[in-house]
């Protein structure tokens, strides 16, 4: 049955791989009883890693939703890839959630997917909480991880807990409002001063409550739960981030941080004019459901869904409601209704709805913007076994970028292969494992090649002239090329001059020409096609004249990149690298080696840190190389940085 928006709070776990982010969920799951066992990411029992890939790597690499209660609220909670080649899902997560809970490894503190997932969550306008794990390890810092949130994600943090500390590692935990402690082993001391935290906490929640203003003012006391609601309205407004401690393997400060979810995190009528369960249907498809596989997950901003209700599609195609779902990871159960605000899944009649599409009322339509998404940068060619096989591989291929949008299919005209291209090298055999698993073992797979890209570094111009004599036709294209530097792809524009209807069919083929590539079969990058004049010449047919167009505009645009000097972009990648302090040397010679640039390095007391630029043709494999010269004891993580020309010799 459908829920009160307001006790609802819609959120996702996100971290940097490896934080815990996973471990925490199961947790969640653990305590509020909606598990009867702590599912462990390392033995494969984990509930929200159910994937066979994710179990045998270890790591999320699908979003994972489940709905627990916790004190009256119906928490929906989705644990999201922590990898930075799906960063297109945890967009598309984002983008329906109302908060998040952020996980930082207690002793590494922000790292680069840290930053990453930080910044997508602002962008959506979720409102986050900082959870710091792993305090239980003895190098581990609080202080320094609240530093380093400040610093690097330039970020007002306030401790809403504070860890009790002794010689033998963390104690226990006092809530910061409430003052309540609990403790697990005795002696330990506040690792920072608990009066003087609350202090702060009051100061920051003055700004949204005239009372507590006063109160701070006047220096008299504030009652807990008025503070906690100011305090939730400075969360929501992006004003604070409030952060909790513990370490999720052992189950500490769990329970603290859901009564933070519940305090201080929005509720669906906070964030947009969700409420009205008698409203036209307003739904967001934003992920794919395991069980049962044909359901789609739908975030509801407004009405109310039930099974029979017909709705319509932003894809133009009517359907019909067959069931509503709520998600329990791997698997769901069946509920009469739901309303605005709440996220569930949707069994529909008729074709597969696309990821993004919009669900409404029929006659009421709705559209919702779509997301930009980073363009892939790594390719693998799909090389059918037999000549049979092509047709099934390509379909199955096809289905696959549909159902994720952070995939691209493109043929290689030169090889006469399909090309997949992706967000990274994991991303490229996770999805050639799921083609594996549609169509078995007949294609195989070519070394994983950078996906470049062409530009011009002038603009230039060029006419072209083609003729049929024999069929009395001729035509004559005059076309210029200028830079437009936009970090996206090449366009074509019609002049004055080619205001036509065979301008318009030319603008067609010049778009998927430039789409191939000017000179080395590359997409063309940061561009525009101007076509100026077309002049045509024809006693035959329209169609036949619009193919000696086309040859006339191959010439011209072949011209005219002469003259703007095309030349092709390498994808780059921002590189965190983190080693042992005796391998740094050799790491960044490597490194270097490697066309390292804006190279920068940090050290804590466990481990040193090199940041960087680097292009991706550099650094394939090097997850190999970076175990050889670490002795299996570094780690690395990248992501896009747009493109750039190789570094001169």
């Amino acid at each position: 049955m459908s829920v009160d928006a307001r006790s609802i709070r819609n959120l996702g776990v996100v971290a940097h791989i490896n934080a815990g982010k996973t471990t925490l969920t199961e947790r969640m799951l653990f305590d509020s009883g909606a598990q009867r066992f702590l599912g462990e990411v390392d033995d494969g029992t984990a509930a929200m890693d159910f994937l066979p890939q994710e179990q045998q790597r270890g790591i999320s690499i699908r979003a994972a939703n489940t709905t627990v209660s916790w004190r009256g609220c119906a928490l929906n909670l989705v644990d999201t890839p922590g990898h930075v080649d799906f960063s297109g899902e945890v967009d598309r997560v984002l983008r329906v959630l109302d908060g998040a809970v952020l996980v930082l490894d207690g002793v590494r503190g922000v790292e680069s997917q840290t930053e990453t997932v930080w910044r997508q969550a602002k962008a959506q306008g979720v409102a986050v909480l900082a959870f710091v794990n792993k305090l239980d390890r003895p190098v581990a810092d609080w202080a320094r991880c609240l530093d380093s949130l400040r610093e690097r994600l330039a970020v007002r943090v306030l401790p809403a807990v504070v860890p009790t500390w002794s010689a033998d590692g963390l104690c226990g935990l006092i809530e910061v409002v409430s003052g309540a402690r609990q403790d697990w082993r005795a002696g330990g001391e506040p690792l920072s001063d608990v009066a003087q935290a609350r202090t702060a906490l009051i100061e920051a929640a003055a700004d949204f409550d005239p009372a507590v203003m006063e109160a701070f003012v006047g220096d008299l006391p504030v009652d807990a739960e008025r503070l906690r609601a100011a305090l939730r309205r400075a969360v929501v407004a992006g004003s604070v981030t409030l952060a909790f401690a513990g370490a999720a393997l052992p189950n500490r400060g769990v329970e603290l941080l859901l009564d933070g979810v519940v305090d201080y995190l929005p509720a669906p009528v906070d964030r947009t004019a969700s409420g009205d369960a008698s409203a036209p249907l307003r739904a967001l498809v934003f992920g794919r459901v395991h069980e049962p596989p044909d359901a789609v997950a739908v975030r509801l901003h407004a009405g109310t869904v039930a099974a029979g209700l017909e709705v319509d599609g932003s894809d133009g195609q009517r359907r019909r409601v067959r069931a509503v779902l709520r998600m329990h990871a791997s698997s769901s159960e069946l509920t009469s209704d739901a309303g605005p605000g709440d996220i569930v899944a949707l069994q529909l009649d008729g074709a597969p709805v696309r990821l993004g599409a919009a669900l409404f009322t029929p006659g009421c339509p709705v559209e919702y913007p779509a997301l930009p998404l980073a363009a892939p940068v790594l390719a693998v060619a799909l090389e059918p076994r037999q000549a049979e096989d092509r047709a099934v591989v390509e379909g199955a291929a096809q289905a696959l970028v549909q159902a994720d949008p952070t995939l691209a299919l493109r043929f290689d005209r030169a090889r006469e292969v399909w090309l997949l291209v992706g967000m990274g090298e994991l991303h490229l055999e996770v999805a050639c494992d799921e083609l594996r698993a549609r169509v078995g073992d007949r294609f195989r797979v070519g070394r994983p090649e950078v996906d470049c890209r062409e530009t011009i570094r002038q603009a230039g111009r060029g006419e072209g002239e083609w003729r049929l004599p024999e069929l009395g036709m001729r035509a004559v294209v005059e076309l210029r090329l200028h830079p437009v530097p936009h970090g996206g792809p090449a366009t074509v524009r019609l002049g004055a001059g080619a205001q036509s209807e065979l301008g318009q069919r030319l603008a067609e083929v010049l778009a998927a020409h430039v789409r191939s590539g000017l000179n080395a079969g590359w997409p063309g990058f940061d561009f525009e096609v101007v076509v100026e004049s077309v002049v045509g010449e024809a006693e035959g047919d329209f169609d036949a004249l619009s193919a000696v167009a086309d040859e006339a505009a191959k010439v011209a645009l072949r011209r005219a990149s002469a003259m703007a000097q095309g030349y092709v972009l390498q994808p780059l990648m921002t590189i965190e690298v983190a080693c042992p302090h005796d391998t740094l040397s050799a790491v960044l010679a490597d490194l270097r080696g490697k066309e390292l640039r804006a190279a920068q390095v940090d050290a804590d007391a466990e481990r040193s840190t090199v940041r960087g630029v680097v292009p991706l043709a550099r650094v394939l494999g090097y997850a190999t190389r970076l175990r050889s010269l670490t002795k299996g004891r570094g780690a690395f993580a990248m992501r896009a940085a747009g493109y750039g020309e190789p570094a001169t010799p």
